[in-house]
């Protein structure tokens, strides 16, 4: 019963030491072993891409604008993951199912990417106009529209791997009911190499051909003048009070006379009704 006793405490010692020997040996070779969580990583799109080649689509790599005034490129519209930093990717050819990059993100969302480049093209294209993001002030004319598709189409899909840009791209002149131009304009461009920097610079490329496109365009719009007068319309300025009316002539001028005559905006009306006046 002594030597029983006696030995209890020696064994418990024994197997509280391989206890610790196991559990050191485990958190030895966990830590040896742990993954490593990856880095987030920004990207810009880039902003000087190669010219297109002479009579192929991006020729508007050349063209010259000839608008005057102040033009504000506003943020493209998007919806859902397109109005987010990271980069989207799809592994079939109609892009129904999209994902995100875990540890990819542009370094602003994909509108005011868009917005920055066709701010810079513009600047390049019509030298003799002042060109703003988000003016504050009513522009001459405003450039915008939305984003339909800014994905990276990877996996086994016809045509291999790519990026593909769809954008609605549009241009209003101030005043004017209905836009100049209205278009969408749709661009794939091979990713040519390995890793994420192949996959940015085709971004690069697929934006830089629709940009190219819309200049194209745009260059081919009238310039903007401002509508002439319909038939049987007299264009007029408003006068001082000091000064005689001939739209009221012999009679004092009254309130609503004055009013007609004030018009800062220097639209052509037609002559009023001789019924109308009292």
């Amino acid at each position: 019963m002594t030597a029983l006793t006696s030995g209890r405490p020696v064994q418990v010692r024994r197997f509280a030491v391989i206890v610790l020997m196991i559990g050191l040996g485990a958190a030895t070779g966990g830590c040896g072993h742990a993954p490593t969580v990856p880095s987030d990583t920004f990207y810009r799109l880039p902003s000087s891409p190669s010219a297109p080649a002479p009579g192929q689509s991006g020729s508007g790599a050349r063209t010259k604008l000839p608008w005057v005034g102040l033009v504000a490129v506003e943020p493209l519209r998007a919806d859902g993951v397109h109005r987010e930093r990271a980069l989207v990717y799809s592994e079939d050819v109609g892009a129904l199912s999209l994902s995100r990059y875990h540890y990819h993100f542009w370094v602003d969302p994909p509108p005011a990417l868009l917005r920055d480049y066709l701010a810079r093209r513009l600047r390049a294209a019509a030298p003799t106009a002042t060109v703003l993001p988000e003016s504050g002030t009513r522009p001459d004319i405003s450039i915008g529209g939305r984003v339909r598709r800014f994905d990276h189409l990877r996996g086994s899909v016809p045509g291999g791997e790519q990026a593909v840009v769809d954008l609605e791209l549009r241009v209003q002149e101030a005043g004017a009911r209905l836009p100049a131009l209205v278009r969408d304009y749709t661009a794939r461009a091979p990713v040519r190499g390995g890793g994420m920097i192949a996959v940015v610079e085709a971004f690069g490329a697929a934006v830089e051909r629709i940009v190219s496109d819309f200049l194209s365009d745009a260059a081919r719009l009238r310039p903007v003048t401002r509508s002439p007068p319909p038939p049987g319309a007299r264009r007029y300025r408003g006068r001082s009070d000091d000064e005689p009316s001939d739209r009221c002539p012999g009679r004092s001028r009254t309130r609503a006379c004055s009013a007609r005559e004030n018009d800062r905006d220097s639209v052509a009306r037609p002559w009023p009704d001789p019924s109308e006046r009292g």
